[in-house]
């Protein structure tokens, strides 16, 4: 359904609400030319005035501050102009909070395999440099019991898998392949999008299971195997 002039009125209400709450610093980027597929020019769902409405409104009720800001850019959602926009808003915030946003970096030539031996693992990169993840970055993962060879292994498994999805990711970054992501639960929609290869799912189950939680941007990365979890 397309919402309406009215309905995003409201949206736009709710979601000012939740983001003038926010204690992070954070940039809101508006596409003005449409905020799906559908809504485009020539498609079903286009209507210049709704989508008007719910980001004039937004950049309306957002209470603009050093650390919340609100741009609107003349492109549409899926122009490569706005996901530049979107790069460049995100590195603007990590340039001003390098800490934040960062993990140190270090070479290494070790293989994989032999990272996985210990309790510290590194990702090789084919760019500038390596991140280097080590349990104590991530002092509220919770480590799980695996069966292994017949023998209880105690393994960092949710590090070691994000690990390698971040590799896999960066790999066909590195190699200019695009990735391919979807949105779903954790059941067979996630499935089927994943048989039919996509690279990343973002999932929005907000029941057993909830990525990071909390709306923050660390739902979208990869933490673990949603389906095994649940």
């Amino acid at each position: 359904m397309r919402t309406t002039v009215d309905e995003n009125k409201k949206f736009s209400g709710f979601i000012a609400d939740k983001l003038n709450k926010s204690s992070s610093k954070i940039c809101v980027c508006l596409p003005q030319k449409g905020v799906s597929a559908l809504d485009a020019s020539g498609q079903p769902f286009y209507d210049p005035e709704a989508t008007g409405t719910l980001l004039n409104e937004l950049k309306r009720l957002v209470q603009i501050n050093e650390d919340r800001q609100v741009k609107m850019y003349p492109y549409h959602i899926n122009d490569p102009e706005f996901a530049d926009a979107l790069v460049d808003s995100f590195l603007e915030i990590c340039l001003k909070n390098p800490t934040d946003c960062s993990l140190p970096q270090v070479a290494s030539s070790e293989s994989s395999q032999d990272l996985q031996k210990g309790h510290d693992y590194n990702v090789n990169s084919s760019n500038s440099g390596t991140l280097t993840y080590s349990p104590s970055n991530f002092p509220d993962a919770r480590p799980v019991w695996v069966i292994h060879e017949g023998a209880l292994s105690f393994v960092e498994k949710t590090l070691q898998r994000t690990q390698g999805i971040l590799q896999q990711l960066g790999d066909q970054i590195s190699k200019g392949l695009p990735i391919v992501g979807a949105g779903a639960g954790t059941g067979i929609s996630a499935k089927f999008e994943e048989a039919g290869g996509v690279d990343l799912l973002v999932l929005y189950n907000s029941g057993r299971f909830c990525m990071a939680g909390s709306g923050s941007l660390a739902c979208l990365l990869p933490f673990a195997d949603a389906n095994a979890i649940v």
